[in-house]
């Protein structure tokens, strides 16, 4: 049971996949992954390229945004971040101030 969270192995690509939905933001399409890192040990799986792997995750899933729900433990206390990326293009920022928008309301 412990190990299928540790996550230790996996590569960026593998950890964004490992728990994946598509969803649509109004007429947006968007992914959503759950990941059991925190964002600074998924970043640091791959340093150098991080951004362009989301990129390519985007790209592959034609997605214009990526939300990462980072949830793990520390100690024996449950914590979760959450990041937004964003792909490069006109209709992906569009996508972006649309949701930042949506979140600074609430």
């Amino acid at each position: 049971q412990k190990e299928k969270y540790n996550t230790a192995r996996l590569s960026v690509q593998d950890s964004l996949r490992k728990d994946y939905k598509a969803y649509k933001f109004g007429p947006y399409p968007v992914g959503i992954a759950s990941v059991l890192d925190n964002i600074h040990d998924l970043v640091a799986k791959d340093p150098a390229n991080f951004s362009s792997v989301c990129d390519s995750f985007c790209t592959q899933n034609q997605i214009l945004g990526l939300i990462i729900m980072c949830a793990y433990f520390v100690e024996r206390e449950f914590r979760r971040e959450i990041v937004v990326i964003q792909a490069g293009s006109d209709e992906a920022g569009s996508f972006y101030q649309k949701l930042v928008g949506s979140l600074e309301a609430q």
